[in-house]
């Protein structure tokens, strides 16, 4: 079964208990399935592995440091690189959670994206999800878009793509259904095509390492 059918089988017929369940039979079945999205990504297990350990050790430095700007803000990570989202009052926060971020090791590169403005309110972040989902749904069911390689956050109507495209073409077909979402104002996208040189020369970098 091809990848892409093999992913909206387990989207359509993944019971919601079990998608949001935080009873430890339900976290388990979760971790699951997050390992079953691994299988369906462009990167390979190692990474996958990897940048979600990064996700969470990010987190937690950041939340051991201050909760309020961990509230506030995003991390996602694809391949040691980490985009951090989100929107905080202080100019030093912004700065603080990229900082905390590259202490982290085997993060590579650090895209931040943290606007500096009023803490949006819970109607703000409603209307957020539900353009995240619309997207998601929109990608995940084009033909033509590995919607498991993207990573999207969405804070006040700003739409951030994060991730391993397939070409130009692919991210193009991304930012057309995102600017068809009302209330959408802005995509920035931040992905990388699978055949980028910079990529390349990684890939090529984690295989020489693995002989030493």
């Amino acid at each position: 079964m091809p990848k892409r059918l093999v992913f909206i089988f387990l989207l359509l017929f993944s019971p919601l208990w079990i998608l949001t369940g935080c009873t430890p039979v339900g976290l388990a079945l979760t971790a699951g399935a997050t390992a079953g999205s691994v299988i369906l990504e462009t990167r390979s297990f190692d990474d996958s592995m990897k940048d979600r350990g990064l996700q969470v050790a990010i987190n937690k430095a950041i939340a051991d440091q201050n909760l309020k700007v961990f509230s506030a803000v995003s991390i996602d990570v694809v391949e040691g690189r980490a985009l951090l989202t989100g929107i905080v009052s202080k100019r030093e926060d912004r700065l603080n959670v990229a900082k905390i971020t590259w202490a982290q090791s085997g993060v590579e590169e650090v895209v931040n994206e943290i606007r500096i403005s009023q803490t949006i309110d819970i109607i703000d972040v409603s209307k957020d999800t539900w353009i995240k989902t619309q997207i998601f749904s929109a990608i995940t069911f084009d033909s033509q878009v590995f919607a498991t390689n993207y990573e999207i956050s969405v804070i006040g109507g700003y739409v951030y793509l994060f991730g391993i495209s397939v070409d130009d073409a692919e991210v193009e077909r991304v930012i057309a259904h995102a600017r068809e979402v009302p209330s959408v104002r802005r995509v920035i996208s931040h992905m990388r095509n699978q055949d980028d040189p910079v990529r390349l020369a990684r890939i090529k970098r984690i295989e020489v390492e693995k002989t030493k």
